[in-house]
């Protein structure tokens, strides 16, 4: 079966909010900003964008939409969380653990292209 995908997101980035989606279970993400690259979220390699981060833990109890296996995908709300800037030479690394908010608006940029790999949980 399939360990390991990629894509490439050129995606216009938004003015943020509450809500935290992308808990992924099936696939762990490696994120860069702005030339994103993800294991469970992305490398960005164009412009800049924030990306918001909490614990699952501490969101789980505000779920906006319950996790769908199909999709493997839930959302939750709050106003909580880390902020940090993408740009092009950094990533991240989310697990299943990690709740995120992606491609939010940097002053200056309006859009970023981040790649993102994703890895088959096997835990």
């Amino acid at each position: 079966g399939e360990s390991a995908k990629k894509q490439i997101n050129g995606t216009p980035t938004t003015c943020g909010g509450m809500v935290y989606g992308q808990n992924h279970r099936k696939w762990l993400i490696k994120k860069s900003l702005r030339s994103s690259i993800i294991v469970t979220r992305p490398l960005v390699i164009k412009g800049k964008e924030k990306i918001g981060v909490i614990p699952v833990d501490k969101v789980k109890a505000s779920v906006a939409e319950a996790y769908s296996t199909e999709k493997d995908i839930a959302f939750y709300t709050t106003d909580a969380g880390a902020f940090y800037v993408a740009e092009p030479g950094t990533f991240f690394v989310m697990i299943t653990q990690d709740a995120h908010n992606p491609s939010n608006k940097t002053e200056g940029y309006e859009a970023a292209k981040k790649v993102v790999v994703k890895v088959k949980n096997i835990w």
